[in-house]
């Protein structure tokens, strides 16, 4: 009986030290703040769509570009749910625009869901980052 409860404890600790190990040795996500390095995109949307450097990405040009006929927008996502939150339609809508096939947010920003979700670690929920509750 000795025997066996010994072997079982000396198993847990090396279950345990290889998890430790394993936890230890993977990347840090840096899009959601787990691990060492700190959320690179903490405001979402406006994080990558900003004005200047290589040109106007903010998210009033790139609705004009995209949709010329919608009425033009504010450098905040808030403002996009005082009608799309109506229409039930703001998840689709960015999805479709971010993870089409041949997308640069995928090629070359890597498309992570992190980019612009927030995920709770303690109670599972995932939020919108920059979306004032």
């Amino acid at each position: 009986m000795k025997k066996s409860l010994v072997i079982l404890c000396m198993a847990a600790v090396v279950a345990i030290a290889a998890s430790m190990a394993i936890l230890g040795a993977a990347p840090a996500n840096p899009q959601n703040g787990v691990g060492a390095t700190a959320d690179v995109n903490p405001k979402g949307c406006t994080d990558c769509h900003v004005k200047g450097g290589d040109g106007d990405s903010g998210l009033g040009a790139t609705i004009k570009k995209a949709f010329p006929k919608h009425p033009s927008v504010k450098e905040d996502i808030n403002n996009c749910y005082i009608c799309h939150a109506k229409r039930g339609d703001m998840g689709k809508l960015m999805h479709r625009g971010h993870l089409g096939e041949g997308n640069d947010f995928v090629k070359t920003y890597g498309g992570s869901c992190t980019h612009c979700h927030k995920v709770d670690p303690k109670g599972g929920m995932v939020s919108v980052k920059g979306v004032k509750k």
